[in-house]
């Protein structure tokens, strides 16, 4: 029984051995993960910093961007402040459309651009440019023919661009 008790006493001995061999193993990871933690702290701190700057000098920039109101000439003097507001309110809003325009034409020939190229040498190719640019001038036309509402796309692509344009509108349409 003796030899029972010593070896059940040393084989706790090796347990626990092997228990606190992982122990500080971890005791090693868990070291690294916190200066690894304290590390995306100090990051993360800095960063909340320099967003805070930009945003002060942006703010700081707007402010500066606000005009100052001028005074009047002598045929808006008679123009109520109430007015002056609404038509400058208005001014703003054709500006900032006109700006989102020229946004979205830049970003939509772009990305035609990479979408339907057009070949330099062979000039195949952009067939959803001539499309849209089509729609575009039949939108604004005066012309009765175009303001029925409908515009005869075999017209616009040559013989063998045709299966592919059809392609393209089914596409363009089913996304929508």
């Amino acid at each position: 029984m003796e030899g029972e008790d010593n070896l059940v006493y040393f084989l706790s001995i090796a347990d626990l051995q092997q228990t606190n061999a992982y122990l500080r193993e971890q005791e090693a990871y868990s070291h690294q993960n916190i200066k690894s933690l304290t590390d995306d702290i100090q990051e993360t701190q800095g960063a909340i910093a320099t967003l805070s700057e930009i945003r002060k000098a942006i703010l700081k920039a707007r402010r500066e961007n606000v005009e100052e109101p001028q005074p009047s000439t002598s045929k808006e003097a008679d123009v109520p402040d109430d007015e002056e507001t609404k038509i400058a309110k208005v001014e703003r809003q054709i500006r900032s459309t006109r700006r989102l325009f020229k946004e979205k034409k830049a970003f939509l020939g772009e990305f035609l651009g990479k979408v339907d190229p057009v070949d330099q040498e062979t000039g195949e190719g952009g067939q959803f440019s001539r499309l849209l640019q089509e729609l575009w001038n039949a939108f604004q036309s005066k012309n009765p023919e175009t303001a029925r509402g409908f515009i005869k796309v075999s017209d616009l692509v040559r013989r063998s661009e045709r299966i592919l344009c059809q392609i393209s509108i089914l596409f363009l349409f089913a996304a929508f």
